[in-house]
């Protein structure tokens, strides 16, 4: 067995010895990782424009005191690439000694000339015997030759028995009990060896919603650096065309009235700089380096609070399937509600379900919803606090694979500390708490032992299980030790939980209705799967192909239109191996689909988990390695319709907050680029920029955690195509539309506004432009997140209050407005300024917004 510290990094072990090629046989070296570091688009730009630094510094200030701008720049580039190329390679290092150390430690215990040896799990060869037990790693194909009521985490096939069900495969667990199995096949191309191996090798792979959101600002940074290297060219082209004796700028062309001038270009950009001691710096490229900051690092940081909020909200609001007690066992007999109990079972019911009610963490793993059960049931369960029995929680304890809890209670009766009891409570999967059982109860309470009854018992677990039932256990022990032992207890009963088949009917309907293409695949029969689609309403169109895994093998051999058609209307697939599953999700990959895959029952479905762009699995019905690498696990299908809406919610305030971003910084930039040209200042300085950037990035992030309305998220059905972007060509549009509206009119504001009001002094309209422009981001923003995502008007108030604290934000975010122009306004280079100046900033800004608003939601539409 696999030591269990060591069962987490057993895929870099094995990784790093082959399974993955020569590139992780060793660990890059500090050279490689130096390589990666500078093989960058971004180190180039920045190494162009030190260059251009270095020729603009020379021709203007002379070699001696014209360098200084180059090393800046060069030293910025040396810590980009030294750092990153040491922290790559510590990084590297850290892990080929965690490797090397995790394969000095990573032994299985194999029986040889009659003794148990620990030997490395390289050494073992097939035909050997491993010895088995509970939380072990299977490394091998192989059998059970001894051993009894050993259960892998496998929803399939759980139940290993020496005589009636040998079989090991690799890659489960074994959840209880122990054994001797022989290793018949030791095959590294397993499910098991590429499958969890290969994704723990390599846990940060991007994902496809990682890699919509990195794109446009890694253009933006790109763009911006493009500029600054523009603004640069045209400074050096003006220092080349040196002045003449006259002190004239010359020019390669006749001077023509109303056309421009290198003259006129080489003192637009003299304006652009200013003079720091001896140092010449350019406010616009300050300006355009700000911006890829607050891109780079503010928009991911609000996207990633937003997704904390959207996961915590989720976890609360998330809605429950239906179920009913369709059977209660107690010891062999079947129940019929309102059958009176002996006192003893009644008891231990009614604690265990007191424990549900009152115990927080026991209702978070399994089936909170179980509470409810007992109220359809007619068994009679007083579920209130009892006065005269008092309950203190002392430990808890999930049982492996998270099939079930052990809740330790302390009890104390009617005060008297002599009557004081510890009990122990488990309840869960009813195959997994049988075998924690020895005794078990019968109608009248008498205990009897359970091995002479255990076939029996888990005879009717399988017949429930056959029905399409849920089997849950309860069970108890008195104990003097303060901790949860799992084994030695009673069997208070056991029942069938049955789904709601028409909210199952409802839910997959409404998972049609929203885009989602179903395709059903199994190992069973066509024809059984073909009535399975039936029953649950998947069959509609007559178009859908069905199809078994034998054909489907045959045509994925050979290119052509029979394989494109097949992808594009297959429904059902039959007789399906687990490579088939993998080879599907990589096809409807290849043909632009975005792909979920739900699995998890068996080991073998690692590689598809790990292939589809979202593995999805069963909370309780999966296996620990599915578990590791799933992306989102649920606990029924009516769950996946909440996720689903609010994904499509939240991919939605992205691309929202994208666009108002992005085109909030076009338009600061824009005015600051051409009020600098024209008239060497501008309204909008790059403290200005970083101010509207960090509150964009705060409001942002709290404003997208608001909800769409249901008609809006429908009108999203058309983003499964994985080539899709994040910045759409009508998005693309908006934003420029928006930000060369928003420049114009402030530009307006700056040269014009002194003749609409004469006697306004300079440093007022520039402080109410400024002011004007903060709070028109914060009205777009708003308009956007919250109005824009809302049918009915008057539910934008009820949103905001629904999230209080976005109000209480943006009243924290105004009033340091405030503070910052009336208490300091040397701050942002302003003015104070007075009550009725503040209200026309905010009628103005809010006008704006407003006008954007109703501009894109119905003139653009």
């Amino acid at each position: 067995m696999i030591r269990n510290d060591a069962i987490g990094d057993l895929a870099e072990t094995v990784g790093g010895l082959g399974l993955r090629g020569s590139l992780l046989l060793f660990v890059k070296g500090f050279w490689s990782c130096l390589y990666n570091s500078l093989n960058s688009c971004t180190i180039l730009l920045l190494v162009i424009a030190a260059e251009f630094s270095l020729a603009i510094g020379s021709i203007e200030q002379g070699l001696k005191d014209g360098w200084h701008d180059c090393v800046g720049i060069l030293l910025a580039i040396f810590l980009l690439v030294f750092f990153s190329s040491v922290l790559s390679f510590c990084k590297k290092k850290a892990e080929e000694k965690k490797r090397l150390k995790i394969k000095n430690n990573l032994k299985v215990t194999v029986k040889r000339h009659e003794e148990l040896v620990e030997i490395s799990v390289f050494d073992v060869k097939e035909g050997e015997i491993i010895h088995l037990k509970k939380g072990d790693h299977v490394l091998a194909d192989g059998l059970l030759t001894k051993g009894k009521n050993m259960i892998l985490d496998e929803a399939i096939n759980s139940h290993i028995d020496p005589h009636r069900n040998p079989f090991l495969f690799s890659g489960s667990v074994v959840e209880y009990g122990e054994g001797e199995m022989i290793a018949v096949s030791i095959n590294r191309d397993t499910a098991f060896w590429k499958g969890l191996l290969d994704v723990i090798v390599h846990p940060s792979q991007e994902t496809l919603f990682q890699s919509r959101i990195n794109k446009p600002y890694e253009f933006i940074e790109k763009f911006s650096l493009v500029m600054y290297l523009m603004v640069l060219l045209v400074v050096l082209i003006r220092l080349l065309c040196k002045k003449n004796e006259h002190g004239n700028y010359y020019n390669d062309k006749p001077e023509n009235k109303g056309k421009l001038t290198v003259a006129f270009v080489g003192n637009a950009f003299e304006r652009m700089s200013f003079v720091f001691g001896k140092y010449r710096v350019s406010s616009v490229a300050t300006a355009v380096l700000i911006i890829v900051v607050g891109i780079q690092h503010g928009m991911p940081l609000a996207i990633t609070v937003s997704l904390f909020f959207w996961r915590e909200d989720e976890k609360i609001s998330q809605s429950k399937l239906s179920e009913s007690v369709d059977e209660f066992y107690v010891g062999e007999e079947k129940i019929n509600p309102g059958m009176e109990f002996h006192l003893d079972i009644h008891r231990g019911i009614e604690a265990a379900s007191r424990v549900l009610r009152f115990d927080p963490k026991t209702t978070v793993r399994l089936e909170n919803k179980l509470l409810d059960f007992w109220e359809n049931s007619g068994l009679k369960i007083n579920n209130e606090p009892d006065l005269d029995e008092m309950f203190d929680i002392i430990d808890h304890k999930f049982l492996s694979s998270e099939k079930g809890i052990g809740v330790l209670v302390y009890k104390t009766r009617g005060g008297e500390t002599g009557a004081n009891l510890i009990h122990e409570n488990f309840y869960g999967d009813a195959s997994t708490i049988l075998n924690m059982c020895s005794n078990y109860y019968d109608m009248g309470g008498r205990i009897h032992d359970i091995e002479n009854r255990k076939d029996v018992l888990e005879k009717k677990i399988r017949e429930m299980e056959e029905k399409g039932l849920r089997p849950i256990a309860f069970a108890r022990n008195h104990t003097n030790d303060q901790t949860v032992f799992e084994g030695e207890l009673k069997l208070l009963g056991y029942m069938g939980l049955k789904i709601s088949q028409q909210e199952v009917l409802r839910a997959l309907k409404d998972l049609k209705n929203n885009g989602i293409r179903i395709i059903l695949i199994s190992e069973d029969k066509l024809s059984t799967i073909i009535n399975m689609a039936d029953d649950l309403g998947i069959r509609c169109d007559p178009n859908n192909k069905e199809i078994e895994g034998e054909r489907f093998r045959e045509i994925m051999k050979i290119d052509g239109m029979d394989k494109n058609e097949l992808m594009k209307s297959i429904t059902l697939m039959g007789k399906a191996t687990s490579d088939d599953k993998l080879v599907l999700v990589k096809e409807l990959k290849a043909n632009r689909e975005v792909v979920a895959f739900i699995g998890g029952l068996t080991s073998e479905d690692l590689p598809t988990l790990i292939e589809a762009d979202i593995g999805i699995i069963q909370e309780n019905r999966s296996t620990k390695e599915c578990k590791l690498v799933s992306d989102l696990s649920y606990e029924d299908v009516t769950s996946l319709n909440h996720t689903l809406k609010y994904g499509r919610i939240n991919y939605l305030n992205i691309q929202k907050f994208y666009q108002v971003q992005l085109a909030a910084s076009i338009s600061g930039l824009l005015i600051t680029l051409i009020c600098t040209i024209v008239s060497g200042k501008s309204p909008i300085t790059s403290f200005h920029l970083t101010w509207m950037t960090l509150i964009m990035c705060l409001l942002g992030s709290l404003m997208m955690v608001m909800e769409s309305s249901d008609e809006e998220v429908r009108n999203l059905v058309g983003g499964g195509d994985r080539n899709q972007t994040l910045i759409t060509r009508v998005t693309l549009k908006k934003i420029v539309i928006h930000a060369l509206c928003q420049a114009s009119v402030f530009l307006i504001l700056e040269y014009v506004g002194h003749k609409i009001v004469p006697q306004m002094k300079e440093d007022v309209k520039e402080t109410m432009i400024f002011n004007t422009f903060i709070l028109c981001q914060m009205a777009n923003l708003l308009g956007a997140i919250t109005v824009g995502l809302v049918t009915n008007k008057a539910a934008v108030f009820q949103v905001a209050l629904h999230i209080f604290w976005v109000l209480i934000s943006v009243v924290g975010v105004l009033a340091l407005q405030v503070v910052v122009i009336e208490v300091d306004g040397t701050i942002v280079n302003g003015v104070k300024l007075s009550a009725l100046q503040w209200i026309i900033c905010f009628l103005f800004a809010s006008a704006l917004g407003w006008a954007s608003y109703i501009f894109f939601h119905f003139v653009l539409h």
